[in-house]
């Protein structure tokens, strides 16, 4: 079952996946902080919520990312999935992820959090799906828009 709702577009965020996105994004903004980079301004973009949903569903691979901007949501920069138990744990791939891309790609400004909490399988343990999004900053999604569009 994904949520309270079985569709991935009506799919209403639990406090418990709202508790795990803050943890989340926690991390990232700690991992930044270390390292010296930018703080990031976190929005709430509900197709990351919604995105996070749909890999449930669908069973897709449990990790994957991908860096550049991306046709899917104007301004995004880089996507971050990933499925675990113990979603307060520091994931590997979040630490690196949280840094940043490699100097070749646009520094993010923004990041998004969206985390679903699935436990369709009785006999296997319930996962989080969680997805993280970074974007431009906001001045260049809507320039980025404008041109595009």
């Amino acid at each position: 079952m994904l949520g309270p709702r079985n569709s991935p577009a009506q799919h209403s965020v639990s406090v418990s996946e709202k508790k795990v996105a803050d943890e989340v994004a926690g991390i990232v903004q700690r991992v930044r902080e270390q390292n010296r980079l930018p703080k990031l301004a976190r929005i709430d973009d509900r197709q990351v919520w919604e995105d996070a949903c749909s890999r449930a569903k669908m069973g897709s691979s449990p990790r994957g990312q991908r860096y550049g901007a991306t046709g899917d949501k104007v301004g995004t920069l880089s996507v971050l999935w990933y499925s675990t138990l113990s979603p307060g744990q520091s994931q590997p791939e979040l630490m690196q992820f949280a840094k940043g891309p490699d100097a070749e790609y646009k520094q993010p400004h923004r990041f998004s959090v969206g985390v679903c909490f699935d436990s369709k399988d009785g006999n296997a343990q319930a996962k989080y799906w969680i997805e993280v999004r970074m974007y431009m900053g906001t001045i260049k999604s809507f320039f980025y828009r404008a041109v595009w569009d």
